[in-house]
């Protein structure tokens, strides 16, 4: 009689319902965590994208004016092509903003002045309000308006930019408890 030999007995490969259990609540436990400080992190990387935007803008302006001689104008535009005039002495342009050298002087864009550049809307989720009016006009001297512009986000994160008659211009971070943001 011919005995047969035991069946060679391995594992199968794959998870116990105990080992799926905790990975599934550890993964819980993992998105709890992360995904609202994703989101924070994106805000902030946001808010801090479009200032730059705009900053680089109002460099550029500052920097056409001396290198033209010439006024150059940034203003709010909600057609890309010719400035959008604000009735308030505070002026929303969130629309998008576009920069023109401004030949006659006039501080409006006619159709045979140059746009320089267009700043499209801003994502919808922030504000760019500008303190002075609808417009800012860089001299030949590199000198422009005293002015603020203030940029929000639903968190109530708030970057200032402050321009100085000088055409400097400096950036600061708003902390959220004394932001003058508005409550989201």
């Amino acid at each position: 009689m011919h005995m047969r030999q035991p069946a060679d007995v391995r594992p199968l490969p794959g998870y116990t319902l105990i080992e799926l259990m905790l990975g599934l609540a550890l993964l819980g436990i993992l998105l709890t965590w992360g995904v609202p400080n994703f989101i924070d992190l994106y805000q902030r990387n946001l808010i801090a994208t479009q200032t730059q935007r705009l900053m680089g803008d109002l460099f550029h302006a500052r920097s056409e004016a001396i290198k033209r001689n010439k006024p150059v104008v940034i203003c709010r535009s909600q057609d890309a092509s010719h400035c959008t005039p604000s009735s308030k002495s505070q002026a929303d342009w969130s629309m998008g903003w576009i920069t023109f050298v401004n030949e006659d002087e006039d501080k409006n864009r006619d159709p045979d002045e140059p746009v320089l550049r267009r700043g499209g809307t801003v994502p919808r989720r922030l504000s760019v309000v500008f303190n002075h009016w609808w417009r800012m006009t860089f001299r030949p001297n590199g000198g422009a308006g005293n002015g603020t512009f203030t940029l929000c986000d639903q968190a109530r994160n708030e970057y200032r930019i402050t321009v100085y008659h000088s055409g400097r211009t400096r950036v600061s971070k708003i902390k959220a408890e004394s932001s003058t943001c508005p409550a989201p």
